[in-house]
């Protein structure tokens, strides 16, 4: 799958943890993407850079100047937001079936 998308399995943890994020308000900033995924400061930059080409806006931290604002891109935010409510939807219909067959038994 992460083939598919030319992304590396960090990359898609804080593509993911991104997203997680992005439900919730407030600024999102480089140490908390490396608090929320235990990935090295450093290390989320090189990523973020990367990223930066086609998933994610980066920006001045309205609080600290010397901090990045992260954001998904709107088009990489749909599509965060269509996986979540296609997994909800596969549980649901999981559950239904499941309910279904426990009650033919």
């Amino acid at each position: 799958m992460l083939e598919k998308q030319s992304i590396t399995h960090p990359q898609f943890i804080v593509r993911a943890t991104l997203a997680y994020l992005s439900q919730r308000s407030g600024e999102i900033t480089q140490v908390i993407v490396s608090n929320k995924t235990n990935i090295d400061v450093m290390t989320i930059s090189q990523i973020l850079e990367n990223l930066e080409k086609s998933y994610i806006k980066c920006s001045c931290s309205i609080k600290d100047s010397r901090a990045k604002s992260i954001q998904l891109t709107p088009k990489e935010l749909n599509k965060a937001n269509e996986t979540m409510l296609n997994k909800k939807r596969t549980q649901c219909l999981t559950s239904h079936y499941v309910r279904i067959i426990l009650i033919t038994i």
